[in-house]
């Protein structure tokens, strides 16, 4: 499977083809496939959006 590639710069762009297709919930997995976050519907799809781009931006996570 090849993989994609997003940039904190694609949020925007990611949020309007959400919105397109409809789509309700995210999660955020590593490569091994272990949940980072959760998926949360109770939460809205760009709220959604904008807590992984926060998390992904953080100093938790190393850049690269």
């Amino acid at each position: 499977m090849a993989e994609k590639v997003y940039y904190l710069s694609d949020l925007e762009r990611l949020k309007v083809i959400a919105a397109e297709m409809g789509l309700k919930a995210w999660k955020l997995e590593n490569l091994t496939g272990a949940e980072l976050q959760k998926p949360a519907p109770s939460v809205k799809p760009n709220e959604a959006l904008d807590r992984i781009f926060s998390y992904l931006n953080s100093e938790v996570i190393p850049d690269g």
